[in-house]
């Protein structure tokens, strides 16, 4: 900020100098705003049944950039949905979600860009290995432990079961 604060001052002072009139005294300032830019759009993973983020990553000198969201539903524009995130009541598995962002620092609007990603379900065994290695920590060998000794109760489970009938 400080960076940026300090380079406009040069430029102020550069114009100043260079467009400064003698004869009647007057002082001619350009103030130079480069529009704001997305230089990275990505989502989050898009699973069904979990919010959808859009998440922006934006380059602008004043750093007082904001982004203007529009969400698609299968190329169809989803009437009121402003934010950053999308609720997961508003698609279903297979839909292509389109989220569109306009970056803008309150002067000018920068580029519009998007991201399109098809929703799907979530993995089950992703959910499992993740548990597993929340309670095991990062010690590899205990949560391939862990994780076996998860699938061989569930196979036993599974046996008693259908001996059981």
């Amino acid at each position: 900020m400080k960076l940026a604060a300090y380079a406009l001052i040069l430029i102020l002072s550069v114009s100043i100098a260079l467009a400064s009139d003698t004869e009647t005294g007057k002082v001619y300032v350009t103030v130079i705003n480069d529009p704001p830019e997305i230089v990275n759009l990505q989502t989050s993973e898009p699973y069904e049944g979990e919010p959808l983020r859009c998440e922006p990553t934006i380059k602008d000198e004043t750093e007082s950039a904001k982004a203007d969201y529009k969400w698609y539903k299968n190329s169809v524009l989803i009437q009121g949905e402003e934010s950053s995130v999308l609720n997961p009541e508003l698609f279903d598995r297979g839909d292509v979600i389109t989220c569109e962002v306009t970056p803008n620092d309150l002067v000018q609007d920068g580029e519009t860009k998007s991201v399109s990603v098809t929703i799907t379900p979530k993995p089950f065994f992703s959910s499992i290995t993740g548990a597993v290695v929340g309670i095991a920590g990062e010690s590899s060998l205990l949560s391939s432990f862990l994780f076996l000794a998860f699938l061989a109760l569930l196979t036993l489970s599974v046996v008693y079961f259908l001996k059981k009938r």
